[in-house]
């Protein structure tokens, strides 16, 4: 019988896919179209938010405490996303993961102290009704 575990890509790819979807506007830059009368054609210029954070902290929900989310989500989050999505900058950018509890997580969120979180459906079902 096959196990029903999943694959280290499985687990990796979609927080990292979801989060990378939040980050697109900001790694390849917000577009805007204006019209050229010179050239009868829209024209795509590129613009960028100016104020990018050197530093993006992501909080994760440490359902089977700190250390186990530590080993499990920190390359994921830390490296990997600060290797691939920070170095597309012009000034690189860098992720930090951080472990939450479930009772720390609205506080943590409130206060702003993380600017992504990852955290299971029904976490975020109480996140999204909360705020």
């Amino acid at each position: 019988m096959k196990s029903r575990t999943p694959s280290i890509r499985n687990r990796i790819l979609p927080p990292v896919s979801a989060l990378l979807l939040l980050l697109t506007p900001f790694v390849y830059g917000q577009t805007r179209f204006t019209d050229n009368i010179l050239e009868g054609q829209c024209v795509a210029q590129p613009y960028y938010v100016p104020s990018l954070a050197d530093e993006y902290t992501v909080g994760v929900l440490a359902i089977r405490g700190f250390p186990a989310a530590y080993n499990e989500f920190n390359k994921t989050f830390s490296e990997y996303l600060t290797a691939t999505a920070g170095t597309r900058f012009e000034r690189p950018i860098r992720f930090v993961m951080k472990p939450m509890n479930f009772g720390s997580l609205f506080d943590e969120i409130a206060s702003s102290q993380v600017d992504f979180f990852y955290v299971n459906p029904s976490a975020y079902s109480c996140v999204e009704s909360e705020f």
